[in-house]
């Protein structure tokens, strides 16, 4: 283990000695939605992903989870994912000549990080490409409604896009038939229990005219979160 902090230690004090190099003196990349303006750490950085990784090297996916953990140690990688199954190790990280001033470490770095942990990389099997951090990375995670809307398990994105407004309908009205019968219920149950409910034992002959039934419930809003029904603790 502490063979592995040495080694990790070393990789981002090389990374750390980058953070100034020539060229990002005048590093002032921002963007402004809605009037606020926003200063981003990384303007166009790296996202390489190694295939055909020999399972044999990665062991099983404890070892493949291990080895993720560690990439993420080193100060210029921003996400990694390794995947036993696939053989793939898919790293996104602050180059060197990015002209930031943050951690940078090369394409032949992470290679050699990988070959200390006995996994080596297949060179014709490599794509690298540049990634735009405020499209890819930042309004990802930022705006989330926008870019991961996904369709329900077994549906297309078309199909759900088509079906989307018929299915809502649908459930809406279903919904609408559940409080119908529990608001029945509702004065059934005051009506019976009229010792439990001594409160509401006058009204309860007049609940059927009542909008919403005996205790006034009424479907929860999306402007409410806090709305719905109620009637335990009574």
């Amino acid at each position: 283990m502490e063979r592995i902090d040495e080694i990790i230690t070393e990789f981002n004090k090389r990374a750390t000695a980058r953070k100034n190099e020539p060229g990002t003196e005048n590093y002032n990349w921002s963007v402004e939605e809605n009037g606020t303006k926003y200063v981003l750490p990384y303007k166009t950085i790296k996202r390489v992903l190694f295939s055909n990784i020999s399972q044999k090297e990665l062991i099983d996916i404890p070892h493949s989870a291990r080895l993720q953990y560690r990439l993420m140690l080193l100060e210029p990688v921003i996400k990694a994912t390794v995947n036993y199954v696939k053989g793939t190790i898919l790293v996104i990280y602050n180059n060197t000549g990015s002209g930031n001033q943050k951690e940078k470490m090369s394409r032949d770095e992470i290679v050699e990080f990988l070959g200390t942990q006995s996994v080596h990389v297949d060179p014709a099997a490599v794509n690298e490409r540049d990634y735009d951090y405020y499209s890819e990375f930042f309004k990802y995670t930022f705006e989330p409604q926008r870019v991961r809307e996904t369709a329900p398990y077994g549906i297309k994105m078309e199909e759900w896009k088509r079906i989307r407004p018929e299915y809502e309908a649908k459930t809406e009205e279903q919904f609408a038939k559940k409080m119908e019968s529990f608001h029945e219920w509702q004065g059934e149950y005051a009506t019976e229990h009229p010792d439990i409910l001594k409160e509401y034992a006058a009204a309860a002959a007049a609940a059927p005219a009542k909008k919403g039934g005996l205790f006034g419930g009424k479907k929860k809003s999306k402007a409410s979160a806090g709305g719905g029904h109620w009637f335990h603790g009574l």
